[in-house]
């Protein structure tokens, strides 16, 4: 997912992308979940004073969270895999403008998230994640 202004919000498709195929995966099979590798836009923070700074890469994974509708943390407090493990990790990739870095969050989908029932999503969620508000029209040719 490369487009950093907009990848996040795609997030929601994968809720209930695997649900009733639960058999195809851990712990039924040794075959685990997707790894998604998404590219978002998040605050700078002075990387010089403080090269390991959390704060923008805790505000990545809350909005990856809000978005996916499921805890997703580098310090290991989202939901963990059948042997305790999140294998979640955000990285600054490039300095994008003076306030704004890219950043990129890695993480595997969530049980909680694939095997969740599908749910049709009502416009009022689309225009919100849209974030201006406006019904947006699709255009069939």
């Amino acid at each position: 997912m490369n487009l950093p202004s907009t990848a996040p919000l795609f997030l929601p498709a994968f809720r209930g992308l695997y649900h009733g195929h639960e058999d195809l995966f851990e712990p039924h099979t040794e075959r685990k979940l997707p790894m998604v590798h998404c590219y978002a836009f998040g605050p700078k923070h002075d990387l010089v004073a403080d090269p390991e700074a959390w704060v923008p890469r805790r505000e990545v994974c809350e909005e990856v969270s809000r978005l996916l509708g499921a805890r997703v943390s580098v310090a290991g407090e989202g939901e963990a895999d059948a042997e305790g493990k999140t294998e979640t990790e955000v990285w600054d990739v490039r300095d994008v403008a003076p306030n704004k870095r890219q950043y990129c969050a890695s993480f595997r989908i969530p049980r909680s998230v694939a095997f969740a029932a599908r749910v049709a999503r009502k416009q009022e969620d689309v225009e919100h994640a849209n974030g201006d508000g406006v019904q947006h029209e699709t255009v069939q040719e």
